[in-house]
């Protein structure tokens, strides 16, 4: 569960009742009444379209500009989604972007931290475990993992294994 910087609370379902599908849904307080128990004030914000494989989204942050970004660890991909018209729900077709894909290497993504300075961190565990920074330099919307994936830890180079990372944090720096 996340605080968004509208004030609104942001949690992710990752579906495994079937009750509910999986993405990241918004609660607001309507009412005013301290609590979000109405079935209005609990609504879908992001349920990225379906891709290949069975998606499992393990965490999401906000960034400093308001983009969200959501690691899909079951398809391999780092989804980025923008409320841009303000309307309390992510449109697919305008407002959301598979950010980075592992382009067919097995990855597993597990947590995603962006920045104000537009770079995306992400852990993986994966053989090798890696921590990622990602950043967009042409601005064209997608991460080229080729150009603009750097590799900031690998424990099969490190002195010091990290085994299995899965959540991170990151601090900006002042």
């Amino acid at each position: 569960m996340r605080l968004g910087l509208d004030g609104n609370l942001y949690y992710l379902e990752n579906g495994s009742t079937g009750a509910l599908a999986k993405g990241v849904y918004r609660l607001v307080d309507l009412g005013m009444s301290g609590d979000i128990n109405s079935p209005a004030e609990v609504n879908p914000f992001f349920l990225p379209p379906a891709l290949g494989a069975t998606p499992f989204q393990w965490q999401f942050h906000q960034a400093p500009d308001g983009t969200f970004f959501m690691a899909d660890t079951g398809n391999d991909v780092i989804w980025c989604f923008r409320d841009d018209d303000a309307s309390g729900a992510i449109d697919n077709n305008t407002e959301a972007a598979q950010y980075w894909s592992a382009g067919g290497a097995s990855s597993l993504v597990w947590s995603v931290f962006g920045l104000s300075d537009g770079s995306l961190y992400a852990n993986e565990s994966q053989a090798p475990d890696r921590l990622l920074r990602l950043r967009d330099l042409n601005s064209d919307g997608v991460i080229d993992p080729l150009t603009e994936v750097e590799e900031v830890y690998d424990d099969t180079i490190s002195s010091v294994v990290i085994g299995n990372p899965r959540g991170l944090w990151v601090v900006e720096p002042t």
